[in-house]
């Protein structure tokens, strides 16, 4: 049987993952504490920025996606949230059986 390869590697996940979705939220974070809120300019950047990142490792980014439509809600936003569904996103690339229990799940209920 054919062993199943991860598309993001951990250390690829720590480095992309702390310049793409950490940065950006702990910018976030800063700024909702020096000015009260961010005004959207975060999510400007990096939202394209981490969308193309996994569309290109070829990643389902529902997860990374669902979290950054999150993090368009005022003062929500000024959690982490980003972060948090980038490590779902690497956790589920890694674990393929969860993968498709979910996809499962979601044709279920599209039906």
């Amino acid at each position: 049987m054919e062993e199943y390869e991860p598309k993001i590697s951990y250390p690829e996940a720590l480095f992309a993952g702390a310049l793409l979705f950490l940065l950006p939220d702990l910018i976030e974070i800063a700024m909702a504490f020096l000015f009260g809120d961010s005004w959207f300019l975060t999510d400007l950047f990096a939202f394209p920025g981490e969308q193309l990142y996994l569309y290109l490792k070829g990643v389902k980014g529902v997860y990374a996606l669902i979290g950054n439509v999150l993090e368009l809600i005022p003062f929500l936003g000024d959690l982490p949230l980003r972060t948090i569904t980038f490590i779902i996103t690497v956790w589920v690339d890694h674990h393929p059986k969860i993968s498709e229990k979910t996809e499962m799940l979601g044709r279920v209920v599209k039906s």
